[in-house]
């Protein structure tokens, strides 16, 4: 996939062939007529030209080896010797192409009697001097090619020739918006782009008024809305297509973005924008579409491409080269790798799969096994000095970044082995095409993990997590003085400071409250539930013969309804990590505490977290063809309304059943089958309720117990029959134990109707499990320390992530680029870089509430829940960059555009001000991404309080953030005839 093409420079050097085969028969013909002294000069012009050629082709040869070759990672970059011996191992490997290729790169009538290929020497930042990316600051290795050609069978006429390449390196996150694949770039009413945008595929802009874009570069066609080169969006978005780029760069940056193109404008605007469509259908559009106009009246355009050449001059003209596709030699961004990188399919807008295999997933993904070297070393798992998984924490081994590390801290109380998709990071991992992961750690002594296995008898740690156990692995009352880190499920905020913590939900005789989690019952009560995400729209039902969605979703046909198409209700459960108390922990360096383990060298600044469930790795492969789906997360464990059959008697009288004090008659679960699953089927005209907290704990918190406790994990029914009966009872009085990790599967294998009984007693086969944390939520983190994270912070995931709340927002953001170029000192309290990089990436506002969005009781109903209206949005800021996934779009205008990749729970229209400064990716199809029902959830964004663009900082190369994925591309400085 990601390997050199041999023919990459063919044709070119065959239409050099031509040109120099049709010189040399005009050459022989006048060598007749000549003097000695006349062909000599002759003989040396004709070799002059061929070597000018040949060196040139030569360049064609070398600049996609110079591109996929790796550049060297910060260790080899900081030592001198290291640095020349890797320099000299891939000159060499330059050297062998140059030299294999020679024959392709030859004219008839010549010989090309060298073609050597040179390190230059130190490198050094400055600006690309050619190509599509001048103007970038690179981090820049010249490089020499020199060719000797002389005429066949003839002597005396050898001529030379020299070319300095550079190889440049430059940052994912050096553009404002970068799109891995196909971008639909809609922005709304005036939205403008300072930076960079760039696209691996076809780039379509435009706008309802005027989209503004200061700089364009596609490997594939640049196009304006309603042109045939557009996906046919809903038609609304397709006939806005008002668009103007920028001829200069904005030396002035964000002011710039003011002018209004036809009126009277600041005098830094005057001659700075130049149209590529306008709002109105009857006007002239600039694209490669040469024939738009012949077909307004239809959706889109039927007309044909602009030969190359003609496009390629007039945009060159129009633009002054701020807008080049592949017309102008414009090939796509890849980070680069020689293997080929095993990742899993993701999915678009109508649940069907896309394959990821050419994109940026697995930058995100935790390591495999099997996986080529050079691909694990750019996952940021791989670089990470802490890994988190399913509540176990890692510090990186720096001589085997490879495996998970030394572990720090668990969750799992008593004795936990690492199992199935936990051991894909461990030493000697057999496996097939890194899908089947063996067992052996659980036999052995390095795979215990449980908090009594690291800890025994010792005191454990305070800052790691909230769940901290003793001996008798009895979770104890968190120390309040030492904030921990990691927590799961339900946070409330504090109020004026707006800072979340733990929070346990509850019934306040009239609606649902939230408040703070303190004691060690209310805390693991915390953790039984956290919020919706939506309703996925799902068009099938039972009988369905186009089963395509159905099993994309992992979803049962017996759990659906025999006619009537339906959606999906998706509760998350979180890992809630608090920035603010992580910096805390790394600066606390008692023994077995964070910072302990970073006294010898610092934290580098990237951290990963995951978590696994049955199905997980699904669908990972190496063959470009998608195998299967990656299975979303099973059902929360029993999430049932306490009205179905075997709680019938707990609680005696209707009267006293909690259902009778929350929803009304009409509102009752009547049909079992529907409670058992963790997205229960919703039609669009019922009205599905459902407790909203879970039975079971999350897996982060279950243990390997010594005898076969079948009791524990609903130890809670059981005990329900000494309360009273009412609904402060069950939320107060119910025990909580710890769970068999054994009981934390998909679902009860046995059963055929997937809806497994309460009935009977409690066995291993009717009570199974699978309360699973299924995606990272980020808060307290508006201050991103400095004297802790000089460099910045990375936090990444292969998880849907939430960032809840002000991010980053005390960094200052550069509005335009330094005229000198200067790096940014980040260990100032004026900037620092901050990366997410996640499967897809949700925000939560300021103004966010876990009240406001139950588990399982649909959004528009007053009984405990707010309406989509009442979900309001508050000012919120985020400074950051962002490396995720999105689901692309299914010809039904999902609002899939570029502006609306990060997804939205609430409403933010019409004054609640989103400000993002900082840099957006958009890497991949959305492996666990969710499609919002547009009509019954807010999401709304009416983009009037929204504010949009480039960090200029991040124009620097050493001003990104820690492990920024890099790509490679090359310059032309000179050519120098010897």
């Amino acid at each position: 996939m990601r390997r050199h093409q041999p023919a990459y420079a063919l044709p070119l050097t065959l239409l050099l062939a031509g040109i120099l085969a049709a010189a040399f028969s005009l050459y022989v013909a006048r060598l007749e007529g000549m003097t000695s002294t006349q062909r000599l000069a002759l003989k040396r012009r004709q070799a002059f030209y061929a070597a000018d050629a040949v060196v040139r082709a030569a360049v064609e040869v070398v600049s996609p080896e110079l591109s996929r070759l790796p550049p060297p990672d910060d260790a080899t970059s900081n030592n001198p010797a290291l640095l020349a011996a890797f320099n000299a191992a891939q000159v060499q490997e330059v050297q062998n192409t140059l030299d294999a290729r020679r024959p392709d790169y030859t004219p008839p009538g010549f010989v090309v009697h060298s073609s050597a290929f040179g390190d230059l020497g130190k490198r050094k930042v400055a600006e690309l001097q050619s190509g599509p990316f001048k103007g970038m600051s690179a981090l820049q290795q010249p490089f020499s090619i020199g060719v000797e050609v002389s005429h066949v069978g003839e002597g005396g006429s050898v001529a030379a020739m020299k070319s300095k390449v550079v190889r440049g390196t430059i940052s994912m996150f050096q553009f404002f918006t970068f799109i891995d694949g196909y971008a639909y770039i809609y922005t709304g009413s005036g939205t403008r782009y300072a930076g960079r945008t760039h696209a691996n595929g076809d780039i379509c802009i435009g706008s309802g008024s005027t989209f503004f874009v200061e700089r364009v570069t596609t490997a594939g066609g640049f196009y304006v809305s309603r042109s045939k080169g557009c996906r046919k969006e809903k038609r609304f978005h397709e006939s806005e297509r008002g668009a103007a780029v920028a001829t200069r760069p904005l030396v002035d940056g964000l002011s710039q973005l003011n002018c209004n193109i036809g009126a009277a404008s600041p005098a830094n605007c005057v001659g700075l924008w130049a149209a590529a469509g306008t709002a109105s259908k009857s006007d002239q559009q600039f694209d490669r579409d040469g024939n738009n106009d012949a077909n307004d009246g239809a959706p889109y355009s039927s007309g044909t491409d602009k030969p190359a050449a003609t496009w390629r001059a007039e945009s060159t003209t129009r633009w002054n080269g701020h807008v080049q596709d592949s017309a102008h030699g414009v090939t796509p961004l890849r980070v680069p790798v020689s293997g080929a990188p095993i990742v899993q399919a993701g999915r678009n807008a109508a649940h069907l799969l896309v394959d990821n295999t050419s994109k940026s997933r697995f930058l995100i993904d935790p390591m495999l096994a099997n996986e080529p070297v050079d691909v694990r070393s750019q996952k940021l798992a791989f670089k990470a000095d802490i890994r988190i998984l399913n509540g176990v924490w890692y510090v990186r081994d720096p001589a085997r970044p490879e495996l998970l590390g030394r572990p720090m801290w668990s969750d799992h109380p008593g004795t936990y082995r690492r199992r199935d998709f936990e051991d894909t990071m461990v030493e000697n991992a057999a496996s097939l095409n890194g899908l089947v992961m063996p067992a052996a750690s659980t036999t052995s002594s390095s795979g215990r993990v449980g908090q009594g296995d690291l800890f025994g008898a010792s005191a454990r740690p305070k800052r790691f997590s909230y769940y901290q156990t003793n001996s008798a692995n009895t979770l104890i009352d968190v120390d309040v003085s030492a904030r921990p880190v990691l927590s799961y499920g339900t946070l409330m905020a504090n109020g004026a400071n707006t800072r979340w913590y733990p929070g346990v939900l509850g019934w306040s005789g009239s609606n649902w409250t939230l408040s703070a989690a303190t004691t060690a019952r209310s805390l693991l009560q915390a953790t039984r539930s956290g919020f919706r995400d939506g309703w996925m729209q799902v068009a099938t039902y039972r009988n369905d013969s186009d089963t395509k969605q159905r099993d994309n979703l992992g979803i049962p046909a017996n759990a659906l309804a025999d006619n009537t198409p339906q959606s999906l209700m998706f509760n998350i459960l979180p890992t809630n990590f608090d920035i603010e108390a992580f910096a805390a922990a790394l600066t606390t360096t008692t023994a077995g505490e964070l910072g302990s383990y970073f006294s010898a060298a610092p934290f580098n600044g990237v951290l990963w977290i995951g978590s696994t469930w049955p199905g997980i790795e699904s669908g990972y492969s190496s063959l470009p063809a998608i195998s299967k789906p990656p299975q979303f997360w099973p059902f929360q464990g029993r999430q049932t309304d306490l009205d179905q059959p075997g709680f019938g008697s707990v609680f005696g009288a209707a009267a006293n059943k909690p259902n009778a004090n929350i929803f009304a008659a009409s509102e009752l679960v009547t049909d079992p089958a529907m409670t058992a699953l963790l997205r229960p089927r919703v039609t669009k005209t019922s009205s599905i309720q459902n407790v909203v907290f879970q039975t079971a704990l999350p897996y982060a918190l279950c243990g390997d117990l010594d005898t076969d406790d079948t009791k524990t994990a609903f130890a809670a029914r059981a005990n329900l029959t000494a309360d009273t009966g009412t609904l402060s009872n069950l939320l107060t009085s119910v025990p909580f134990k710890q769970t068999p990790c054994a009981r934390y599967i998909d679902r009860n294998t046995a059963d055929t109707n997937w809806s497994p009984t309460l009935k009977g007693a409690v066995s291993a086969t009717n009570f199974a499990t699978a309360a699973r944390s299924n995606a990272i939520r980020i808060h307290n983190g508006r201050h991103i320390d400095p004297a802790v994270f000089p460099r910045g912070l990375t936090i990444a995931t292969n998880l849907p992530l939430y960032l809840l709340g002000d991010f980053n927002s005390t960094s200052v953001p550069a509005d335009k680029p330094s005229a000198s170029r200067s790096i940014v000192t980040n260990a100032t309290l004026a900037w620092r870089p901050a990366l997410i990089a996640a499967d897809v990436v949700s925000y939560q506002s300021m103004g966010w509430s876990d009240e406001g969005a139950l588990w399982n009781v649909p959004i528009g109903t007053s009984k405990g829940n707010l309406a989509a209206g009442d979900r309001v949005a508050d000012d919120t800021t985020y400074n950051f960059e962002v490396l995720s996934g999105w689901l692309e779009s299914d010809g039904t205008g999902n609002r899939d555009e570029v502006a609306y990749f990060t997804r939205l729970l609430e409403n933010w229209c019409p004054s609640p001000k989103r400000i993002e400064r900082g840099s957006r990716v958009i890497g991949f199809a959305s492996v666990f991404g969710l499609r919002f029902d547009w009509n019954s959830e807010s999401n709304g964004d009416c983009g009037a309080g929204k504010i949009g663009a480039y960090d200029y900082h991040l124009d620097i190369p050493d001003n990104q953030p820690p492990g920024a994925p890099r790509f490679q591309v090359t310059a032309i400085e000179t050519f120098v005839r010897n």
